[in-house]
């Protein structure tokens, strides 16, 4: 069983392809495109696991394929490996009419999708995102960059990719962890989009990846179809598209004060959306038995995350360099409820503090080990 989304972009329209069937079929989505070569570039543990039938399945359209694996995590998403990559593309004497092809979790597609909108000005690429987080987010939209020591996601640039193929049946090799941070921004979508998203959400979560790979499938495709949308009306991300972007002020602005890598991106989407939902004006005990969100986030239990302190005044410093800000204002996407999202600029710094640091609180009192740091 598959599923085709549309892109709708006019020139720069692709799709979005969720496959769950026996077998993988990349090389369909090749076809067209005519490629002179294809530069495939994986994330080094999705080699060992899945290089061998990924670049397989590439050959079968029977176009010379060129690979690279490389060490990808949150903490070597910057320049230097770009760099990495842009030396690699050009000693192969890549060319306009050669496919750049990114393999894995969402770190690698924005990595992979910056070194291409910038090598010879812009080469064509497509994305085999392998990761929950990457079939249902990072891999749609064209978003691509690099992180800044002061900034997450402060340099990229818009590059869509001609398509995205997600192959379900990778999501079972995926650790614990990596479920987990998949399953935050998942949590995101169903604050965005409402019931019945919740209620199917909250049953995949507490059954496990492994619970029913259909029903996993339905839910990213939901996910898929909902930021399809808002990227078809708002590529650039200057209106509705902001709305995904619930819970990441917040999980940016953590991402940087502990240093890149410390929490998975998902895990701190997690915790931004317990702070963003604060915002909204619910209080911690009232939120749980009048939004659904909030008791998923908590029964989502993500033990798994290391023990951390997070300094809240670097957090509140990193969050005023969100790049979403509009001149000195940051932008904050809150919840009247779920399904109704709306977009802030005058929140008091006073309240942001709050929300961060109750949030922080609430998630340690609920099995969580992150813990506000207010001491400096």
């Amino acid at each position: 069983m598959s599923v085709r989304i549309d892109v709708d972009l006019g020139e720069r329209s692709y799709p979005v392809v969720i496959d769950g069937g026996l077998s993988l079929a990349a090389h369909k989505q090749i076809a067209g495109l005519r490629p002179d070569r294809i530069f495939a570039i994986f994330d080094a543990q999705l080699f060992v696991l899945h290089g061998k039938a990924i670049t397989r399945d590439l050959k079968k359209g029977g176009v010379p394929v060129e690979l690279l694996s490389l060490p990808i995590s949150e903490s070597s998403k910057s320049r230097k490996t770009v760099d990495e990559i842009h030396d690699w593309l050009l000693s192969g004497r890549i060319s306009r009419s050669d496919l750049i092809i990114a393999c894995g979790g969402g770190v690698t597609t924005d990595l992979v999708g910056y070194a291409a909108a910038t090598i010879l000005r812009g080469v064509s690429w497509g994305v085999v995102p392998t990761t929950l987080i990457g079939m249902i987010d990072a891999a749609i939209g064209g978003k691509t960059g690099v992180n800044h020591w002061s900034a997450k996601n402060a340099i990229g640039a818009f590059w869509q990719p001609k398509f995205v193929y997600a192959y379900t049946p990778f999501l079972s090799t995926l650790d614990a962890r990596q479920v987990n941070a998949g399953v935050g921004e998942l949590v995101k979508y169903a604050g965005l989009i409402g019931e019945p998203l919740v209620s199917a959400a909250k049953a995949l979560v507490i059954g496990g990846i492994e619970a029913d790979p259909k029903r996993w499938e339905k839910l990213i495709a939901v996910a898929a179809t909902y930021k399809a949308a808002l990227v078809s009306e708002d590529e650039r991300d200057v209106g509705v598209r902001q709305y995904l972007n619930l819970g990441h002020t917040f999980a940016h602005g953590i991402e940087q004060s502990l240093g890149y890598g410390k929490l998975l991106h998902g895990e701190a989407v997690s915790l931004g959306l317990l702070a963003a939902i604060y915002l909204s004006g619910w209080t911690i005990s009232g939120a749980a038995a009048k939004l659904a969100v909030y008791r998923l986030l908590v029964q989502m239990a993500i033990t798994c995350i290391p023990q951390h302190k997070v300094n809240v005044n670097k957090a509140l410093t990193a969050m005023q360099l969100d790049k979403k800000r509009c001149g000195k204002d940051v932008h904050f996407v809150l919840l009247k409820r779920p399904g109704r999202p709306v977009l802030a600029t005058d929140v008091g710094s006073r309240e942001v503090r709050q929300a961060l640091e109750e949030s922080l609180q609430y998630y340690r009192m609920n099995g969580g080990r992150c813990v506000a740091d207010t001491r400096y």
